[in-house]
C-alpha cells in the first residue's frame, strides 16, 4: 500500500492463533500477513458492483476516526 491506512479486521481467537503460527513458520510478522490478506481481499472484491461505494464509505469512516484520534 502506498499510504498508511487504518484497517479494522475481525477474526476469531483461533484464526489469530493460526496466523501467529504461520508468521513463525514463514518468518514474517503478524502485521505483514494481515496486510497481505487485506490486499488480496481488496483485489478480489474490486470487480464487485458495490465495492467502490463501500470503499468510499470506509474512507469516510477512516477520516472520521483519524479526526477523533487527533482531537485527543
Amino acid at each position: 500500500m502506498s499510504k498508511n491506512v487504518i484497517v479494522s479486521v475481525r477474526m476469531s481467537v483461533l484464526d489469530l492463533q493460526r496466523l501467529q503460527a504461520l508468521a513463525i513458520v514463514f518468518d514474517e510478522t503478524l502485521a505483514s500477513l494481515i496486510q497481505k490478506a487485506v490486499i488480496a481481499y481488496i483485489e478480489e472484491r474490486k470487480s464487485e458492483p458495490n465495492f467502490q461505494k463501500e470503499l468510499e464509505a470506509a474512507k469516510k469512516r477512516q477520516t472520521a476516526l483519524l479526526d477523533q484520534f487527533h482531537m485527543i
